[in-house]
């Protein structure tokens, strides 16, 4: 857990000579990228009395793939005293076997560390924790073949189908293993006028820095922050009260209140609220850890979300996009899904709708995606164009030069008039843009039922877990007719098909389907991996498909169903609106 809320407080301001010049961090630098000014000073805010801008620091290495990974390896324990042991194959399944081994991200701020996932089939899982300073020392014994050992004193080994593989799996887990800790940062910057300067105003701007995603719940104080900068401005760069020294200020207030304060959240738990909020049986969850004093009167009370998901952050929203785009914005969940470059364009918009058009994005397919939110660039400029080479980017941009360069990107939207363009190669052989392709039939009766929902009202929250859903179909279609799938691809197909009975499985299928399904949930990670493909837009409940075998004709189909709910969480399975799932 953070010691304190906020790590850094940046301040930024315009000089008529040298631009955006970032002039104070409190109270140690975090960053020495120079162009970090430029996106607290975003492009056309000369024109607006404020505006804000989200982005992030200490951004982990970016994979090719904003999906999990997953590694197919053989597992083997080690036997006996070191140097005299032998490797033994860790499962009793033959030499042939294979085991999938993923690496799961450190997020401190939220009480986990960087571990490994060894999916050993069966219900079967090996989880490697390392020491909090030696990580899981990891060794390379060959060019294939790689040793850890825990902080237990356990020792594991993967054979990876290639030396190529063992060294995409130690770069990740070095990824992962890196000290250097994500800062998500909120900008607020604002333009006022002043006839005592050359060109007749002045731009200042500050950013809070933290570990936390509920970034959004600064906003009162930046603002005050903000205003009395300019207040005590005696000419441009010139203060009655040196800013470093009102950075000072603000920082000690912001960490007046410590994180202990904030109820720790189990991952479980934020699943299972993801799932109810989805079905309208629970609301976001707002929790008062304090008061922070500004000055020597205003009190600003402090509100945290309690079960922000891990690529969430508050104040995004999915229904917002979805009525400006309409059905254009499938073509952004079959790009996140093909991991394609998606970008937003607001000529004419504040950067902050910008930002919280390409934070929004990730809702859409995370769950089941994992990772695609460290692959956003909220706001981004001609300047910084670094964003270009990371495969599947989410960026956003009020600069229309963008738009002219459809090598850059592969889907772009454009927020004033609602256009979606996509990158198409043109008779010349170079990109061109070119008007977004008419539905599929899947992708149309989505659209239909998503529009149906909203013109119900149903919440933000339904609509995101529609899309998730959707997605989810989508990856289960082309894993089909694969045997060699995963555990927890098996388990995401399996749903499927009881969800949608098609075709109807005989009794004997039912058996598997419920077995695996059943035998996988067998620790907390592998719940947690359950939750992300469970159904939550479903009227009848999350766990209405596997519900349904209650009643099936055979005994022991009804046993097995029975044994897969009561190993899921009791909240879920008693959450029904018409009392379907309740014992």
């Amino acid at each position: 857990m953070a010691s304190a809320f906020i790590e850094a407080v940046l301040f930024a301001e315009f000089d008529i000579d040298k631009g955006s010049v970032l002039r104070c961090q409190y109270p140690r630098p975090v960053t020495d990228d120079s162009l970090i000014a430029e996106l607290m000073i975003p492009e056309g805010v000369h024109d607006r009395f404020q505006d804000w801008t989200i982005f992030m620091l200490n951004r982990p290495p970016l994979s090719a793939s904003p999906v999990a990974r997953k590694w197919p390896v053989q597992a083997y324990k080690y036997e006996g005293q070191v140097p005299d042991g032998q490797w033994k194959l860790a499962s009793s399944d033959g030499a042939d076997v294979t085991h999938w081994a993923q690496v799961n991200g450190k997020t401190s701020s939220e009480g986990s560390e960087a571990h490994v996932m060894v999916d050993m089939g069966r219900g079967k899982t090996i989880r490697l924790r390392g020491h909090d300073e030696e990580g899981l020392q990891y060794a390379t014994l060959q060019p294939d073949f790689a040793s850890m050992w825990t902080a237990d004193g356990e020792a594991v080994g993967l054979h990876f189908r290639s030396g190529a593989q063992q060294e995409e799996f130690k770069q990740a887990l070095d990824a992962a293993c890196s000290s250097a800790e994500v800062l998500w940062c909120l900008n607020h910057v604002s333009s006022r006028r002043d006839t005592t300067v050359r060109r007749g105003a002045q731009v200042k701007a500050l950013a809070v820095c933290s570990r936390f995603k509920f970034i959004h719940v600064w906003k009162p104080m930046l603002m005050l922050a903000v205003d009395r900068l300019f207040k005590t401005s005696t000419g441009l760069g010139e203060y009655s009260v040196p800013p470093v020294e009102q950075c000072r200020y603000l920082f000690e207030t912001l960490t007046s209140l410590p994180p202990s304060l904030l109820p720790v959240a189990s991952e479980v738990q934020r699943q299972v609220h993801r799932l109810m909020l989805a079905h309208g049986s629970a609301r976001p969850e707002l929790k008062e850890v304090g008061r922070m004093q500004w000055l020597d009167s205003q009190e600003i009370p402090l509100r945290v979300p309690l079960m922000l998901q891990p690529q969430e952050l508050a104040e995004t929203s999915l229904t917002d996009l979805f009525k400006r785009f309409k059905a254009g914005l499938f073509c952004a969940l079959h790009a996140l899904i093909n991991r394609q470059r998606v970008f937003f364009l607001g000529h004419n918009q504040p950067a902050e709708s910008v930002c919280h058009a390409v934070l929004s994005l990730p809702l859409m397919v995370c769950p089941p995606m994992q990772d695609v939110l460290h692959h956003c660039f909220p706001y981004t400029t001609l300047n910084n164009l670094d964003f270009l080479t990371v495969p599947g980017y989410i960026a956003g941009a009020t600069n229309p030069i963008f738009e002219s360069h459809p090598e850059w990107w592969d889907v772009l939207f454009d927020l004033d008039t609602g256009k979606v363009l996509i990158s198409t190669i043109g008779a010349n052989g170079k990109p061109v843009a070119s008007d977004a392709p008419k539905l599929s039939d899947a992708d149309s009766e989505t659209y239909e039922q998503v529009t149906a929902g909203i013109e119900a009202h149903y919440s933000e929250y339904w609509l995101r877990a529609s899309l998730q859903e959707y997605a989810l179909q989508i990856i289960c279609a082309r894993r089909r007719g694969v045997n060699d799938l995963s555990w927890p691809d098996r388990v995401a197909n399996h749903i499927e098909r009881l969800r949608y009975s098609n075709p109807k499985a005989t009794d004997s299928e039912m058996l598997k389907m419920l077995g695996d399904i059943n035998g996988f949930i067998a620790d907390e990670a592998q719940l947690l991996q359950f939750l992300d493909i469970l159904p939550g837009s479903s009227p009848l409940g999350c766990l209405s498909a596997i519900a349904t075998g209650r009643f099936h004709p055979s005994k022991d189909v009804r046993k097995l169903t029975a044994a897969v709910l009561a190993r899921c969480p009791a909240e879920l399975v008693n959450v029904n609106l018409s009392g379907f799932l309740r014992p």
